[in-house]
């Protein structure tokens, strides 16, 4: 039979929190609720792993960035016409790089702006890296705290 408005109880703090506390713990063992150093501890060695990458990656790309055109001439044709042919060779290497040679400058001084601009922007991330790594801290540990308090709250009632 339905009660009426006259015999509904008002409801009990005590009795709701309870509750809550009992859902919670029934989460607890059934691990729904995960620890969270385990995960903060796998993104940290990920994140790190991430910078490895990308400082290697910055270093061959300091070793890749200047560009040099030097190489020997040599010739394979029989000793009378070796002078004459190496002549015309080095000649039009002179020609060619004359012509090549400030399009290979620009391009050096794109590529060490590409460097450069890496690092700084690696930089940027490392220190972002380490701002966000110290929030996660001091969340995890409110989080531990919080833990802790409802723990007591539930052994103490």
């Amino acid at each position: 039979m339905p009660e009426t408005p006259s015999e509904t109880r008002e409801p009990n703090a005590r009795e709701i929190m309870e509750r809550v506390r009992e859902r919670i713990a029934q989460r607890e063992r059934a691990s729904r609720y995960t620890a969270v150093e385990p995960l903060v501890t796998e993104t940290r060695a990920r994140s790190f792993a991430i910078a490895e990458s990308v400082d290697r990656a910055i270093d061959q790309c300091k070793l890749w960035a200047s560009i040099q055109v030097t190489r020997e001439i040599y010739t394979g044709k029989p000793r009378i016409i070796r002078p004459i042919i190496l002549k015309i060779r080095r000649l039009l290497q002179l020609e060619v790089q004359w012509a090549v040679d400030p399009i290979v400058h620009n391009q050096d001084q794109f590529n060490e702006q590409v460097c450069t601009t890496l690092e700084t922007l690696n930089a940027s991330l490392c220190g972002e890296f380490e701002r966000l790594n110290s929030r996660v801290e001091r969340l995890t540990s409110e989080i531990n705290s919080i833990r802790g308090e409802i723990r007591r709250t539930n052994d103490a009632s």
